[in-house]
């Protein structure tokens, strides 16, 4: 890849920084609720950076970022307002919802954006809208595993997360080949 296609290190660590803060918070505290905030604080951070800055957002960390701006303070809201059972049955599925957030979020890029769920500068409108399809369905997949696996979390959680950012990463590369692969020049081979 060229350095002019590089994102700079700033936004990369910013789209980083709220899934970063989270897992050190609850690592450090024990506390779901401080590390739900810490998290919402810095997703809020770094959509502000990103849209002062007019980034183009890796679409997954989009969704994970608009998961932390959305689920700690509607969780909040609800047990302020006496909605408790309906804050303990989402607090009870919050970590299997970022890909329900993933999702959403997906189909708004595919939905508003020229560059859609890839969220890629200069592809194709057909290419576009394979990878909308493709990337639309996995989200969907792997929402419907993570709310119906009762499986430990490295299998509920971990392996779609995983699973979303190769593919995510694999159809980049199939879309962006001039930008990722290195062209051989043609040279004259006639005799002189």
């Amino acid at each position: 890849m060229s350095q002019s296609s590089l994102k700079p290190a700033w936004q990369t660590a910013a789209e980083y920084a709220p899934s970063a803060v989270f897992f050190v918070a609850f690592a450090l505290t024990d506390s779901l609720r401080l590390a739900g905030w810490s998290g919402t604080v810095f997703a809020i951070a770094a959509c502000t950076v990103a849209i002062r800055k007019s980034a183009s957002a890796h679409s997954l960390f989009l969704g994970i970022n608009f998961y932390f701006l959305s689920i700690t303070p509607l969780i909040e809201i609800l047990h302020a307002t006496g909605f408790t059972t309906a804050a303990s049955v989402i607090n009870t599925r919050a970590r299997s919802l970022v890909f329900l957030a993933i999702l959403i979020t997906g189909l708004i890029l595919s939905a508003q954006s020229a560059r859609g769920f890839l969220n890629v500068p200069q592809i194709d409108t057909a290419t576009v809208r394979r990878t909308n399809l493709t990337l639309c369905l996995a989200s969907a997949g792997a929402t419907l595993w993570a709310l119906t696996s009762n499986g430990p979390e490295i299998v509920q959680l971990a392996a779609p997360m995983s699973a979303l950012f190769a593919l995510h990463a694999m159809l980049k590369r199939q879309a962006t080949p001039a930008l990722t692969e290195p062209r051989l020049a043609l040279q004259d081979t006639r005799p002189e």
